[in-house]
């Protein structure tokens, strides 16, 4: 049969494949979409953490530079080169291998960064170690802790009378020395003085007079 001229026998597409089409095409773009969405989101976090972090590594280099811990009104603000960031600066004495925290003992500084990033606040902490720290006049941070804070991290327990007595004794007799807990403790036991963190090292006992007879000349 002779078709008539200028009409093709392709036909056109039904509805339902429109439809169809239509949906797939919704499906792939909203994929496209919330693939890019969360790189988006996860490049900004990235960007946020690297800025916080120069933000944590320029209090401590105020640290490293200056030597001498800061007053306690200059524990926290705003950076000054990046004010989207919060950050606090925290110190302390910290015990290492086990000994009791001392005059001595290693100072752990903390810087905390905190920022929002449109649904929540974000954190980010630097710690780092220092072996001293110059002192300021004012608020102090890691002044020398109390005698009897002392006595108690050295005892595990709140000091009595005798024993805080018996501390002054010691630390007079160990004057300009740095404060050993073992000494001390045996000079607890030297004295009769009883503790809780008693290792159960016997007291030293006095030694027995000897009578000893002398031949007569």
């Amino acid at each position: 049969m002779n078709r008539a001229p200028g009409k093709s026998n392709r036909r056109g597409m039904t509805l339902v494949e429109v439809i169809a089409a239509v949906t797939l095409l919704t499906f792939l773009l909203t994929n496209v979409f919330v693939a890019f969405q969360r790189s988006s989101q996860a490049l900004y976090r990235q960007v946020m953490t690297e800025r916080a972090l120069a933000v944590a590594q320029r209090q401590m280099e105020m640290l490293i530079a200056t030597g001498q811990e800061p007053n306690s009104a200059e524990t926290e603000g705003t950076d000054d080169a990046d004010p989207l960031f919060e950050w606090r600066l925290d110190l302390k004495r910290d015990s290492v291998g086990g000994q009791p925290v001392s005059r001595t003992s290693p100072i752990r500084a903390q810087v905390t960064v905190t920022w929002d990033n449109g649904k929540e606040t974000d954190e980010l902490q630097l710690v780092r170690y220092y072996a001293s720290l110059d002192l300021q006049s004012g608020d102090l941070l890691t002044s020398p802790i109390s005698p009897e804070e002392t006595v108690e991290n050295c005892l595990g327990s709140v000091p009595t009378p005798e024993q805080m007595a018996a501390y002054l004794e010691f630390t007079m007799v160990s004057l300009g020395q740095e404060f050993n807990c073992e000494t001390y403790k045996q000079s607890l036991r030297d004295k009769g003085i009883p503790f809780e963190d008693d290792s159960g090292v016997p007291e030293r006992q006095p030694q027995e007079e000897l009578d000893i007879e002398l031949p007569e000349p």
